[in-house]
C-alpha cells in the first residue's frame, strides 16, 4: 500500500436516527441508518460508540448504499468500554439549579424607578448614621481621655497647669457631641419617614408583582417535578457500552478479490421502502443489531353482553424500551415471532376417576362409608376436619362441621321459603371460617407488620368477585320504569360546530402475515426513550357476533353453579388472538382479570365468569341399601345408592346448564357396578334423553371413568332433580374399598 494514512470516522448511537424498529416479545431488532459517510480512497475506519450492553454482538451487521464500486469492507470488531456518558445527569441538574438562581435575581430588576430610589435613599441614611455614630464615639472617646488627664495631674503634679486651655477643649468637645446627637436625631426622623414609604411602595409592587411571582414558582414547581419524574422514570445508565469499529478499503485491495454484498436484518420481512436512501444522492451506512431489554405484551379488553349473546374485544399493546438507547424518529413494528407468554381465579372444579375393588370385610383397609364417597369427598372432609380443629370460636365449629346441608329447604308454601337464601354448604362454611378466623387475628393483634398480615388473612377478592355477579344480575333484572325523555334545550349542536363535536379517534395499526408470524405496524414515527414506562398502544377491536354462555356444576365437589362464556373469534377478521391477559366487563360491570389463550380465526375459547349465585344447586346426602340374592352356596351382596341433585334457577330467561357426576369404576371383576338411573346409560358414549321436570328437556351422557354429564335447558326460572341410582353386587364377606 502506497499510503497508511487511516481515515477516522466516529459516531455516537444516541445520535443517530433509528430507521426501525422490530419488537419481539422479549427483544427488538434495531436498524439506524449513518447519512453522508465519506469514504475516501484508501482505508477508512468507521468507530461507533455507545451501543447498548443489552445488544447481542454477534447480531451486528452493516450494509451501505450508494458508496464507490471499491469500497469494500474487510474487518469488524465489537468491544466493551467504559461509558462516556455518565456524568451527564449531573451536569443537567446543576444547570437547572443555576437557571432558578438567575430567575431569583430578575425580581430585584423588575422593581419601579420610585421603589428603587427610595431603597438607595434609604441606603443614603443609613450610612450618614452610622458615620454619625462613628463621630460620635470618637468625640466620646476624646472628651473621656481629658478628664482622666487632668484627674491624673490632679492627683500626682505638685504644680498644676494652666486649667484654661482643658476647660475650653472640654466645652468643644461637650458642644461637638451634642450638635452630633442632634444630627442623629434629624436623620432618625429621615429614616422613619422614608421606611414607610418603602414599606408604601414594596407593598404596592408585591401586590402588582403576585400573580406573576405565583406563575414562576408554579412553574418552578412544574420543573422540580418535572425533573423528578423523569429521574425516577430513566433508568440507571450502563458502566460499561458496546464499541464498533469496521474498517473498510476503498481501491486497495486487488480487483480478482470475491465479496459478497453486505446485507443487514430488518428484523421482519424486507420491503422496496427499505432501501430508499434517507438523504438523496448520498452514500449512507445502515447498521442493524439485536438487543434485549425490549418486549411487548399482549392485552386485551374483552366485553360481553349475555342478553345479546354477543361482545366486543380490543386487542392492545404493550411496549417497552429499556435497553438504555432512544429510538429516534422510528417506525416500530410488533412481531408475534418467538411469542412466549405464562382468569377468574375461582374456577371449576375437576372430578378424578373414582376406581374401587374388593376387599374383605374385616381388612383394616376398608372405609366405614364402605365405598360411599369418592377420594376427592374424603379429601374435601378431612380439610373441612382440619379447619375445624383450629382455634375457631365453637359455632363456627358447629358451621363447618354441618358440611352437607341443603341450601335451602325446599317447601314452596312455606312463608319463609326463600330459594337464594344462602346457608351453609362445604365451600361456604370453609368461608365463613376464615371470615371468623380474620376478625378474631385482626381483634387480638393491633401492632402486626404488614407481611404477618398479608399470610394471616385471606384475601377478600374472590368474596367481591363472587358476589358481583349476583348484584349486577340483580339490578339488570329488577324492573324499573322507563327514564323520562330528557328536556328540551338548545343543545351543544347549535353552539358548536358539527366537526367540534366529533368523537376522539385512536389509532389503530394495520396487520401483516408471513408464515407462522404476524407483524404489527404501528402508523406513523415515533421517538421512544429508554425508561420504565409501559406504553400502550391499540392494534384493533373486533365485533363478536356470537358468545355462548352456559352453566356448569359440579355438585359432588361444589356447591355452586359457574358461568362459562364460549367466545369464537369471527372468521371474517382473520385476528389471531395470542396468549394474554385480559380485562373483563359483563353486562357493563368489570368482572376481573382473566386471560386468554391462543386462537386462531374460525376457532373458539372458553372464558369463566365464576360463581352465578342466581342459581342453586343442592347435593343431597348419599343413602344405600344392602340386602342379599342367590342360593346358600352363592350368595352375594347387593348395595343400592342412592343420590339427588336439586337445581333451584332464580334467572329469567332460558339457561343451559351442564351438570357433571360419577359413579364408581369397578377394578375387579367380582365386583358389578350398574348404573340404575339415568336409564339406559351403560357404555362409555352412551346418551339418553331425560325430562326432570315437566317442560324442562334435556340429556344424559355416559363418559370415561364413569362421569355422568347431564346438558339440560331451564326457560324462565323454576326446579328440577336429578336421581343419580347405581348398584354394586360381590360376593359376600367382601366390602368395596377406594384404590
Amino acid at each position: 500500500m502506497a499510503d497508511d494514512t487511516v481515515h477516522q470516522l466516529r459516531y455516537s448511537i444516541s445520535a443517530l436516527t433509528a430507521r426501525s424498529v422490530t419488537i419481539y416479545p422479549t427483544r427488538a431488532a434495531v436498524v439506524r441508518d449513518i447519512a453522508d459517510v465519506a469514504i475516501k480512497p484508501g482505508r477508512t475506519e468507521i468507530t461507533i460508540n455507545n451501543l447498548t450492553p443489552l445488544a447481542d454482538e454477534h447480531s451486528i451487521k452493516v450494509e451501505g448504499h450508494g458508496m464507490s464500486a471499491g469500497a469494500v469492507v474487510t474487518d469488524m470488531t465489537v468491544d466493551s468500554v467504559a461509558n462516556r456518558m455518565m456524568g451527564e445527569d449531573s451536569e443537567d441538574s446543576e444547570d437547572s439549579e443555576d437557571g432558578e438562581s438567575e430567575e431569583s435575581e430578575d425580581e430585584d430588576a423588575l422593581r419601579p424607578p420610585e421603589l428603587k430610589a427610595v431603597i438607595a435613599e434609604l441606603k443614603a441614611l443609613r450610612s450618614t448614621r452610622e458615620e454619625l455614630q462613628n463621630r460620635l464615639r470618637s468625640a466620646g472617646e476624646r472628651l473621656g481621655y481629658l478628664r482622666r488627664n487632668m484627674q491624673y495631674c490632679a492627683e500626682n503634679v505638685p504644680a498644676m497647669p494652666e486649667l484654661e486651655g482643658y476647660k475650653s477643649q472640654d466645652e468643644a468637645l461637650y458642644k461637638e457631641m451634642k450638635g452630633v446627637r442632634e444630627e442623629i436625631e434629624k436623620v432618625d426622623k429621615q429614616i422613619n419617614a422614608v421606611v414607610k414609604k418603602e414599606a408604601r411602595l414594596q407593598r404596592a409592587f408585591d401586590r402588582q408583582r403576585r400573580k406573576p411571582r405565583r406563575e414562576r414558582e408554579l412553574k418552578k414547581a412544574l420543573k422540580r417535578d418535572k425533573r423528578e419524574e423523569k429521574r425516577e422514570q430513566k433508568l440507571q445508565l450502563p458502566s460499561r457500552v458496546y464499541r464498533i469499529k469496521i474498517t473498510v478499503e476503498n481501491g486497495v485491495l486487488p480487483a480478482e478479490t470475491k465479496t459478497v454484498t453486505a446485507v443487514a436484518e430488518m428484523g421482519r420481512s424486507r420491503k422496496p421502502e427499505d432501501d430508499e436512501m434517507p438523504v438523496r444522492e448520498l452514500p449512507y451506512l445502515r447498521i442493524s443489531y439485536i438487543t434485549g431489554g425490549a418486549s411487548w405484551t399482549p392485552h386485551y379488553d374483552l366485553r360481553l353482553d349475555s342478553t345479546k349473546q354477543q361482545g366486543t374485544l380490543t386487542y392492545r399493546a404493550h411496549y417497552t424500551n429499556r435497553t438504555g438507547e432512544t429510538w429516534k424518529d422510528a417506525k416500530i413494528t410488533l412481531s408475534t415471532s418467538q411469542n412466549t407468554f405464562s382468569g377468574l381465579e375461582d374456577k371449576v372444579p375437576w372430578m378424578a376417576a373414582w376406581n374401587v375393588t374388593l376387599q374383605s370385610a374385616s381388612s383394616r383397609e376398608v372405609r366405614d362409608d364402605g365405598g360411599l364417597l369418592s377420594p376427592a369427598e374424603v379429601k374435601l372432609r378431612k380439610e373441612l376436619h382440619a379447619v375445624t380443629q383450629s382455634s375457631m370460636p365453637q359455632e363456627t365449629v358447629n358451621v363447618v362441621k354441618d358440611t352437607y346441608r341443603p341450601r335451602y329447604s325446599y317447601n314452596p308454601a312455606s312463608p319463609s321459603y326463600s330459594p337464594v337464601a344462602a346457608t351453609n354448604t362445604a365451600p361456604e362454611a370453609l368461608r365463613d371460617a376464615l371470615r371468623a378466623k380474620k376478625k378474631r387475628v385482626s381483634t387480638a393483634t393491633t401492632t402486626s407488620s404488614s407481611s404477618y398480615r398479608a399470610a394471616a388473612e385471606p384475601s377478600s377478592d374472590d368474596e367481591r368477585r363472587l358476589t358481583r355477579f349476583n348484584s349486577a344480575h340483580r339490578e339488570r333484572e329488577r324492573a324499573s320504569p322507563p327514564s323520562p325523555p330528557p328536556p328540551p334545550s338548545d343543545g351543544p349542536s347549535s353552539r358548536f360546530p358539527l366537526a367540534e363535536l366529533a368523537k376522539l379517534q385512536v389509532a389503530t395499526s394495520s396487520a401483516e402475515s408471513h408464515g407462522m408470524t404476524t407483524i404489527y405496524d404501528l402508523p406513523g414515527v415515533r421517538t421512544i426513550t429508554s425508561s420504565k414506562l409501559i406504553r400502550r398502544h391499540i392494534i384493533t377491536d373486533v365485533t363478536l357476533p356470537t358468545v355462548e354462555f352456559s352453566h356448569l356444576a359440579v355438585p359432588k365437589l361444589r356447591s355452586s353453579v359457574f358461568l362459562k362464556a364460549r367466545v369464537i373469534n369471527p372468521k371474517a377478521g382473520g385476528v389471531t388472538f395470542l396468549h394474554g391477559k385480559a380485562g373483563l366487563t359483563l353486562d357493563g360491570s368489570f368482572m376481573g382479570n382473566t386471560s386468554i389463550p391462543l386462537c386462531v380465526p374460525g376457532d373458539h375459547f372458553d372464558v369463566g365468569l365464576g360463581v352465578d349465585e342466581s342459581i342453586q344447586v343442592h347435593y343431597s346426602k348419599p343413602s344405600k341399601k344392602s340386602s342379599s340374592q342367590g342360593m346358600i352356596m352363592m350368595k352375594e351382596n347387593v348395595v343400592n345408592y342412592c343420590r339427588s341433585i336439586r337445581i333451584h334457577n332464580a334467572r329469567q330467561g332460558p339457561v343451559k346448564i351442564f351438570v357433571l357426576d360419577q359413579v364408581p369404576v369397578s377394578d375387579d371383576e367380582r365386583l358389578r357396578i350398574s348404573l340404575l338411573q339415568p336409564r339406559g346409560l351403560r357404555d362409555e358414549g352412551d346418551q339418553v334423553a331425560v325430562a326432570p321436570a315437566k317442560s324442562k328437556l334435556g340429556t344424559a351422557q355416559m363418559r370415561k371413568n364413569g362421569e355422568i354429564l347431564w346438558e339440560l335447558r331451564m326457560d324462565n326460572g323454576g326446579d328440577l332433580d336429578l336421581p343419580l341410582e347405581y348398584e354394586a353386587r360381590m360376593p359376600q364377606g367382601s366390602a368395596i374399598v377406594v384404590k
